[in-house]
């Protein structure tokens, strides 16, 4: 090409090309990334040199090479956000958001903030559409809001989000996250069990100071009331009581002489013990001390007031105020609170009354509809009556540079990386348990306005993703068709799952749902999650910080997979019942789940489902 052409090549050929592309090539084989060379290497023969071609990872994408800034404001406003979550300094319009690094919970607060700028719902599936900067950009100024369904954060019939003040002592409702742990665990045993509790343990190289630890967790706990708070009974019905101030003390106890595998066992007791939901206070920390440069911090609570986002928003505060108490002159910069949870609550049990439930009830009903009551994976024991909490977890680790190319499949298939590891989990249920209806559940963020960032609380929502591999169709073929499912659940997102059990009543001929979302049938299912490395950033002044990995002995499901990122890489978990299957079945299954993950890899189109026989 002549070189005068090469801003037309970024900004308008790329286009023009992939829809070239588009229809003669299958999705799978599409380029994902367009390389500006000067010319091209020739042999003696005039032919073209392979191996002198430029290799993706060792030149610079066309997209950097030729930056193209904003031109509207509505563009500089989208390039100011992806700047911001993403974490980068320079976004240009033609920057894809997913290209960046981006993700669908990512994707999800992006479009938190855009909706209050356009004034329109904007669906999750139109970034998808349109992922760069000038496409969204064009998108969101062409299309009229009329026109957009109902999903995330809907800006007709949402109430405001205001500020309103809990007399301390009084009886509160439960928010609709915190009803359905009453749902499926219904004794009050199992609601303090420490299987409820979100805990992290933190390792600490250098000399931490243990009172300014106290004071900072302390000042935490004063600047959010989901921490100060128990729960009562009114008329047999649970309630939440927020108290004015609690008592906080972090126990600082000597481990020195002794293993760092000895704390940390001592760490995990004491994380997950269970707590007083009555008597309170609902969150607890610790400090082990190994030696004098080396301490691991432990910090546990109530998943009923806390949840995995939470956590993350807790470190985050932690930095500034542990450096307030140990910098003279520091002042740590946290912005004010716009609104507690009990304001949430208030808000949230409005506008599902006022709008939520009748556009997306029936979405829900439907899916359910002939869906199989529990997924039927061969146990290795006889499924009891009831099941314990008893469980375990084995781990495993996918290295950075799997975990790219991993990525890079699934930018090709204009899906996230979350989708791509649960189609393959999806394969491997189908494979283990010769079905071909495979359904998972897993929890949403919840959070569809920027006010509720900061709140600490529980605000997670579970949905259900059921995949279709009747037919051994191609990993690819089924990729899209889960990806189409996920935008669509997340379009569908805002209803409680605890509504869903009220509704029932109402549709007696959908039995599937009726017995799915019932306290035994819950607990029999399965579970995924991929999350971002909530410790990634944390750090306390000179202070090395890292969060230790942490085993589970207790399960809530018969299985749960959860995929952490981790240093380039992703750690995971897969925890398990301990009523039904025995650790070398789970390990097996471990190994299966990687080794499918490399097949895909070098054959995205090979066939995919149920084994025959």
């Amino acid at each position: 090409m002549n070189q005068p052409l090469k801003q037309l090549l970024a900004a308008e050929l790329i286009p023009r090309i992939k829809a070239f592309l588009r229809e003669r090539l299958p999705d799978y084989m599409l380029p994902r990334q367009y390389l500006w060379l000067d010319q091209l290497p020739l042999n003696a023969s005039g032919k073209v040199l392979r191996s002198a071609l430029p290799l993706p990872a060792a030149a610079r994408r066309i997209t950097e090479s030729t930056y193209q800034p904003p031109r509207t404001p509505l563009e500089q406003q989208l390039c100011g956000l992806y700047t911001e979550l993403l974490g980068i300094e320079r976004v240009g319009v033609l920057d894809s958001f997913f290209d960046l690094g981006g993700h669908s919970l990512l994707a999800i607060q992006l479009l938190a903030r855009i909706q209050p700028l356009v004034k329109q719902t904007v669906p999750l599936k139109t970034l998808f559409e349109a992922p760069t900067v000038a496409e969204l950009a064009a998108r969101l100024g062409t299309e009229p809001a009329s026109a957009l369904p109902f999903g995330l954060g809907k800006m007709s019939g949402m109430p405001p989000l205001k500020l309103r003040p809990a007399p301390p002592g009084q009886l509160q409702k439960l928010s609709y996250s915190q009803a359905l742990w009453w749902t499926i665990f219904p004794t009050p045993a199992e609601l303090a069990h420490g299987i409820q509790n979100s805990y992290a343990g933190i390792r600490l190289q250098g000399h931490p100071d243990p009172d300014a630890l106290e004071a900072a967790i302390q000042a935490i706990i004063q600047r959010h009331e989901a921490l100060r708070t128990r729960f009562a009974s009114l008329n047999r019905r649970p309630r939440r009581v927020i108290d004015q101030a609690i008592a906080f003390a972090l126990p600082r106890y000597d481990f020195a002489g002794q293993s760092e595998d000895a704390a940390i066992a001592a760490l995990e007791a004491a994380a997950q013990a269970p707590f007083d939901l009555e008597a309170g206070p609902l969150i607890r920390a610790a400090l082990y001390r190994l030696r004098p440069d080396l301490h691991l911090l432990m910090l546990s609570v109530s998943h009923l007031v806390f949840d995995g986002w939470s956590l993350k928003q807790f470190l985050a505060e932690l930095q500034p105020l542990y450096l307030a108490q140990t910098q003279p002159g520091y002042v740590a910069q946290l912005p004010e609170l716009p609104i507690q949870y009990s304001d949430y609550v208030y808000w949230h049990r409005k506008w599902i009354k006022q709008s939520v439930i009748r556009h997306q009830l029936l979405y829900w009903l439907r899916l359910g509809k002939d869906m199989p009551v529990v997924l039927d994976l061969p146990t290795d024991k006889p499924r009891p009556t009831h099941l314990t909490l008893a469980g375990s977890s084995v781990s495993f680790s996918l290295p950075a540079g799997l975990v790219r190319d991993l990525q890079s499949l699934a930018q090709r298939q204009d899906a996230t990386l979350y989708m791509l590891m649960l189609a393959a989990f999806q394969v491997l249920l189908s494979r283990y348990s010769g079905q071909a209806d495979i359904f998972v559940g897993t929890p949403v963020a919840n959070r569809p306005v920027r006010e509720l960032d900061a709140v600490m609380g529980l605000f997670v929502n579970f949905i259900v993703l059921r995949g279709n591999l009747a037919g051994q169709p191609r990993f690819v073929d089924f990729l899209e068709q889960l990806r189409q499912t996920c935008l669509d659940a997340y379009a569908h997102q805002d209803l409680p799952f605890q509504i869903l059990f009220k509704s029932f009543r109402a549709y007696k001929t959908l039995t599937s749902w009726q017995r799915f979302a019932t306290q035994k049938t819950m607990r029999s299912n399965v579970m995924f999650n991929l999350i971002d490395d909530v410790g990634a950033d944390f750090q306390l002044g000179e202070l090395q910080a890292s969060l230790l990995p942490l085993e589970n002995r207790f399960a809530s499901q018969a299985m749960h997979l959860i995929l952490l990122k981790q240093n380039q890489g992703i750690q995971g978990q897969l925890n398990f019942s301990a009523d039904l299957f025995h650790r070398e079945t789970i390990e097996s299954l471990c190994q299966q789940y990687l080794s499918l993950l490399n097949q895909i890899l070098a054959h995205p189109e090979q066939t995919v489902g149920p084994k025959p026989g």
